[in-house]
């Protein structure tokens, strides 16, 4: 038999009796009704062949070649096959590129990554067969609409780890985006596509040569790519190229869109290039702060801001997901500012002469009325204006020379009482009121920052291994401890109490059998020493919320009978002989309690207590439990359908919370009974708060 449009020899099972050749250019040619007409013109057989592969069905077709689920008939396994579009007419570029990928896709050996079979000509046609993945890519599985944000970070955690594996063989992928990441059966995501791949290392002898994708030539999906590939730089695109697409995939799938999509192609371009991405939370208020800021660390314009690997990427989602703090840090008001200024040169340039020019005008003003004498009535003026700025920085923030003078010292040492950690990790100073704030400093990665008992110090645990301390009217903090290295690497530690002038007690999670133990610290900036170890007697074993109470002499302890239960249990117990005693534990033992704070000047433990009515969404309330009342029963403060949590009480025994209730959250004190008493403006969003209380300076416990 003969095919009939170029009389090449064919079989008698030929695809709509024509040669493979002749099917390939109808296909390409979009000729898709000749080609349907030629096949219903009944050519008997339905089977179609290609060497050893029976043709089952095409799943998948992109703009190199078609893919084909198949049979291959020698193993009997069913296959996907991979054919290059154009046949004879492929360029040599186009050849190199499928020859490219096949060789990439083969060097990788990842249960994450599509495995390659075999790569072969056949009758013309370049084709390798690969793994078929029963399943959905994530485009589909999206569906233009948000993700869960557990299974998206789970997704892209473990296709980072992929990448960062084939990188670590020299490969770069250059187009990965929701349609290139297939999930199995078995829900785990498989990467597929290295048709852009290049090789790291150029000087391995390799098809993938760098050569292939020239100055200024764009390739890949423009809503996913970075902007140095966006911009045709050959020579910038990097492993942090395909970190941006992780963080691109990351972002599709909290929010069911990508993070730059216009109506044209160049106008895409332009974005990715120039604009910002708009904030995951202001498209789905759902995604948890801490997952958008790894997916905006991901979408940074300049490679050296993102995660400097995939591996990084990864084990910050690994971090996201066991619940611990991320390394990554949200970006302040000022970098985005000098970021813009470095992306848009002219306007920058434009607005500095204008206030150079402002500047100039006002100095020459002021010398003009300086020689001329003022108005008569301009001294009233600038006394009342002197009177109202006295202790006022020209920003509107306290100037703590006149403001914070140190224990002991005048009134005015009180009207700063309230220490907030933001989240931009900036440490303030500020009035119940808010309309005074001092910025203090940039803490990095810390914890929560806690008053010592007289009010004269601040102290926080920073890089999860170092106690620091600053003194109010300081610029700058010293260490004053450090933990043993033989507590371990991977330590997880908790905000400091202080229980004396100079000495406060750190909890740490070693993460070994004994779990967690108690280090005494002073500020003598010595190693930590252990005074405590849970595992070793009857009581909490396990966790981290706590504080002391300078009156009773006791630490009050949120902890559980065991690890990863939930806390439940409120203890007290004695530093000195290390015994304690259980004084309220949850009946329903299902809800997460935590943050107990002693109040100033009396013998009352509040806390925050979890509310959850089914599967609605937790909310909090605070409990109080007077310790002079024999009977010690709560009493819940706040509403059920409110989200309050407890920092600390005030130094007259009111309460300050975060109310999270409408989703931003507020600084509020509220009076024993839950009625607000006012709210505090807080801009940046506050994480945590502690309040100022000046107790009298207390003995350490005895040795």
């Amino acid at each position: 038999m003969k095919c009939p449009k170029c009389g090449a020899a064919i079989t008698a099972d030929a695809l709509a009796g024509l040669c493979p050749k002749c099917v390939a250019k109808l296909a390409l040619a979009g000729a898709a009704a000749d080609l349907a007409a030629a096949i219903g013109r009944g050519a008997p057989p339905k089977v179609r062949y290609f060497g050893d592969y029976e043709l089952l069905e095409e799943i998948g077709r992109g703009g190199m070649g078609v893919v084909y689920k198949a049979r291959q008939a020698s193993l009997n396994r069913i296959v996907a096959v991979k054919m290059l579009l154009h046949g004879d007419f492929a360029s040599a570029e186009f050849v190199k590129r499928f020859h490219a990928e096949a060789e990439a896709a083969a060097s990788l050996q990842h249960p994450n990554i599509v495995a390659i079979h075999e790569v072969g000509l056949h009758e013309g046609l370049h084709y390798f067969s690969m793994d078929y993945v029963e399943g959905q890519s994530l485009a589909e599985l999206a569906d233009d609409q948000p993700m869960p944000p557990e299974r998206a970070a789970r997704y892209v955690c473990l296709v980072a780890e992929a990448i960062h594996y084939a990188h670590q063989r020299g490969i770069l992928h250059r187009d990965l985006k929701p349609s290139n990441i297939v999930v199995d059966a078995l829900d785990q995501p498989r990467i597929t596509d290295f048709g852009l791949a290049k090789r790291l290392d150029a000087s391995q002898p390799s098809s993938l040569n760098p050569q292939l994708t020239l100055t200024g030539q764009v390739l890949g999906a423009p809503s996913y790519m970075p902007p140095e590939q966006a911009a045709g730089k050959r020579g910038g695109v990097g492993v942090a190229s395909d970190v941006y697409a992780l963080g691109a995939v990351l972002y599709h799938l909290l929010t069911g869109r990508p993070p730059f999509l216009a109506e044209t192609l160049p106008e895409t371009l332009a974005q990715v290039q120039t604009q910002e991405p708009t904030p995951p939370r202001q498209l789905n208020p759902s995604v948890p702060r801490d997952l958008e800021t790894i997916g905006l660390k991901c979408l940074c314009k300049a490679p050296r801001d993102r995660y400097a690997t995939a591996a990084a990427l990864a084990e910050d989602l690994h971090r996201w997901q066991a619940g611990e703090p991320i390394s990554a840090r949200a970006m302040s008001q000022r970098v985005k500012v000098w970021r813009w200024c470095r992306r848009h040169v002219t306007p920058t340039a434009l607005v500095a002469a204008a206030v150079v020019a402002l500047f100039a005008g006002f100095v020459s003003l002021r010398g003009l009325l300086q020689r001329g004498g003022h108005p008569p009535d301009a001294g009233g003026s600038r006394a009342d204006s002197k009177s109202m700025t006295s202790g006022t920085r020209p920003n509107g923030t306290a100037d703590l020379s006149r403001v914070v003078s140190g224990p002991g010292g005048s009134a005015t040492n009180r009207s700063l009482p309230i220490v907030c950690a933001d989240i931009n990790r900036n440490l303030w100073l500020c009035d119940p009121w808010g309309t005074n704030r001092f910025l203090l400093a940039d803490t990095g990665d810390c914890s929560e920052p806690v008053w010592s008992l007289d009010g004269s110090e601040i102290l926080l645990m920073r890089g999860n291994r170092e106690a620091w301390a600053i003194k109010p009217d300081a610029s700058r903090f010293r260490r004053v401890g450090v933990l043993s290295a033989a507590l371990g690497s991977k330590v997880w530690i908790a905000a400091p109490v202080w229980t004396g002038p100079d000495r406060y007690l750190v909890y740490c999670d070693t993460q070994t059998p004994d779990m967690c133990v108690l280090l005494e610290g002073n500020l003598a900036g010595q190693s930590l020493r252990e005074v405590w170890r849970p595992a070793l007697v009857q009581g909490p074993k396990w966790g981290f919320m706590y504080d002391y109470s300078p009156r009773t002499r006791l630490l009050a302890f949120i902890a559980a009978e065991a690890n990863w239960t939930p806390w439940n249990d409120l203890y007290l117990v004695d530093p000195v002989t290390w015994g304690s005693t259980n004084v309220w534990s949850d009946p329903g033992n299902d809800h997460e309690d935590g943050l107990p704070r002693w109040a100033a000047r009396t013998d009352r433990i509040a806390w925050q207590h979890a509310v959850q009515a089914g599967l609605a969404p937790k909310n909090h309330v605070v409990g109080i439990l007077d310790m002079a009342n024999p009977e010690r029963k709560p009493r819940w403060v706040g509403p059920e359908s409110g989200d309050l949590w407890l920092q600390d009480w005030t130094e007259d025994d009111h309460l300050l919370v975060l109310d999270k209730s409408d989703g931003k959250p507020r600084l509020r004190i509220l009076d024993d009974q839950g009625v607000m008493v006012r709210s505090i403006p807080c801009d940046p969003e506050v994480l945590s708060a502690r309040w100022r209380k000046f107790a009298a300076a207390t003995k350490a416990p005895a040795e």
